[in-house]
């Protein structure tokens, strides 16, 4: 074979790479790349597919956010609708990879009524693999239990919700308004409106609200079925919610080391979380039931804050489970004993150290916190692993000062919530406040500028919801939902009352409420509150709660529509 002269070889070969450059960045820059799309069940006959069995499908598609990918999960609804003859439109949002909401209807009689909107959101929060007892995204069914990211928040909804207008098709339901569903991205965050990039629900509103149908009611993420020994202690239906504020704060001077700015982070966190006094309600018949920690009741009655991002690491409506430190104590070698003794003593429940290294005139160490993980809207009784390793830094650095520890210096290389959301770690951390409807923010920000007066710290809202008020409960909808509540517990002795608490958790109801639309929060999923991991470890629902929700929603639909009413008499 003859050989082509080199210089040919070489002219050759750069047109062959520069060919492959281009989809090799578009490859790399694409986070959804790698994310597969969703496969529907092959059962497609109605009366035999489980809602158990779709949830499963759709919980295996990873919208996991950031980057959210959500146009996976509106493809995969668009196959859905598609299969049983449903007029449906997928919305690409303009930020992002892969971003889009879906919009479904079924339309009803000419009657003038308004339609009622099934809203979900389609993307979850990201889940710690090595932290799970099963693949968070493969949707495993054991022992009853589906397991899953996103199982309960909110994917069990917006799936019974399109088996409601698949339903609603098959068996031709002879409707007084419209049925939409509309599932919605970025609905968890982050949100950079600077560009552009908020809540898919909102955008939705902003710039296609019209093939929404100005909806009268709206049915969405709030209130569920808690329960107790197995048995239903309450429905949920919440009317309102409360506001999401996120506050970031940084610290200010640029001479300063690395190592002073994570001790002054430390101190600084730890004195908001310690010293803020949000509102607190008093109590009411309404909040007649309390878990043995107290943290559901305190929650349900007062402006909550939780430390979410520690060390510019962490998402933030989320608790990290841990939180990790690499400490330097300059200390002589025979006081070493003593110290690892003094510091058991100082160190709060749930953290702990090793030493990694040992030299002559100081030690390094290792610590970490381990805490309850779960959404920002109910911080655990401890405040979580954040909290758990500021105290912990904090006490060290006042041991020394106080000579109750034989160090001489204290010096934190690193100091940082360990989470799926890396980012650059930095001198940087987050609460996420969730204000009472009746609760001021700027009453909130001045109590936060007076705690941090006088300290090297910048503050920069980050994250400020829609404040609202709560919808009526004087409405059809409602009583309908009054009304599947008795079809189920038959047994007026027996029956758990249907209760209006205000939602703990900021959600996209605000942008709606703020539009007049009647919204409420109500997902009829028994769950006991010690089982609810939304944002947690090994999230999960039961296979009989998820059918029990299908069927409840069914019922009070079907009588909100007036599906199978006896037509009025002509007069």
């Amino acid at each position: 074979m003859q050989r082509l002269p080199w210089i040919f070889v070489v002219i050759f070969m750069q047109f062959f790479v520069l060919q492959r450059l281009p989809l090799a960045a578009s490859t790399a820059e694409n986070p959804c790349h790698h994310v597969q799309e969703g496969l529907l069940p092959d059962e497609e006959d109605l009366s035999t597919l489980r809602p158990e069995t779709l949830l499963a499908s759709y919980v295996a598609v990873n919208t996991s956010n950031p980057p959210g990918c959500e146009g996976k999960a509106a493809r995969f609804w668009k196959k859905f609708f598609d299969r049983y003859g449903i007029e449906s439109e997928i919305i690409p949002l303009p930020f992002g990879h892969d971003r889009a909401n879906i919009i479904a209807r079924v339309r009803g009689s000419k009657s003038g009524l308004r339609p009622i909107l099934l809203l979900n959101h389609m993307d979850v929060v990201p889940a710690e693999s090595s932290r799970w007892t099963v693949p968070p995204f493969s949707g495993e069914i054991r022992n009853g239990i589906i397991f899953g990211r996103g199982t309960f928040d909110m994917k069990a909804t917006g799936t019974y919700q399109a088996l409601m207008l698949a339903r609603a098709k098959a068996q031709k339901w002879e409707m007084n308004r419209d049925l939409i569903f509309l599932g919605t991205s970025n609905e968890e965050g982050p949100f950079d409106p600077v560009r552009g990039v908020i809540s898919g629900a909102e955008w939705m509103l902003k710039n296609r609200g019209e093939v929404l149908g100005n909806p009268e009611f709206v049915v969405t993420e709030g209130g569920y079925i808690p329960t107790a020994s197995g048995r239903p202690v309450r429905w949920e239906v919440s009317p309102g919610e409360k506001a999401r504020l996120e506050l970031t704060f940084s610290v200010k001077p640029a001479n300063l080391s690395d190592a002073e700015k994570l001790l002054i982070m430390a101190r600084a966190a730890l004195k908001l979380v310690s010293e803020f006094k949000g509102k607190v309600e008093p109590a009411s018949e309404m909040v007649h039931w309390k878990e043995p920690t107290g943290k559901i009741e305190r929650a349900n009655r007062s402006t909550t804050h939780a430390l979410t991002i520690l060390g510019g690491v962490g998402k933030g409506n989320t608790i990290p489970a841990t939180a990790e430190a690499e400490v330097v104590l300059q200390t002589e070698p025979k006081s070493r004993g003593n110290v690892e003794r003094t510091l058991r003593t100082l160190l709060p429940e749930g953290t702990r150290f090793e030493v990694v290294n040992q030299e002559k005139d100081r030690v390094v160490l290792h610590f970490k916190s381990s805490g309850e993980a779960g959404h920002a809207s109910l911080p655990p009784l401890d405040g979580g692993a954040n909290v758990l390793l500021t105290k912990s830094i904090v006490a060290i650095d006042i041991a020394i000062q106080q000579k109750k520890l034989a160090a001489k210096a204290l010096t934190v290389r690193r100091l940082a919530s360990v989470s799926d959301e890396h980012g650059r770690e930095r001198a940087e951390f987050a609460l996420d406040f969730r204000l009472l409807p009746s609760e001021s923010r700027d009453a909130i920000l001045d109590q936060v500028r007076r705690l941090i007066k006088g300290l090297p710290i910048a503050l920069k809202i980050t994250d400020d919801a829609v404040q609202t008020g709560a919808s009526s409960t004087n409405t059809a909808l409602f009583a309908a939902i009054n009304s599947a509540n008795k079809k189920f517990h038959p047994d007026p002795g027996n029956r758990p009352p249907v209760e209006t608490p205000i939602l703990n958790s900021t959600t996209d109801a605000a942008y709606f409420r703020q539009r007049g639309m009647i919204v409420y929060g109500f997902e009829p999923i028994m769950l006991d509150p010690h089982d609810e991991h939304s944002h947690g470890d090994n999230e999960q629902i039961s296979v009989g709660a998820m059918r029990f929700a299908t069927d409840v929603t069914e019922f009070y639909l079907k009588q909100f529509l007036g599906v199978g009413a006896k037509p009025s008499p002509k007069m």
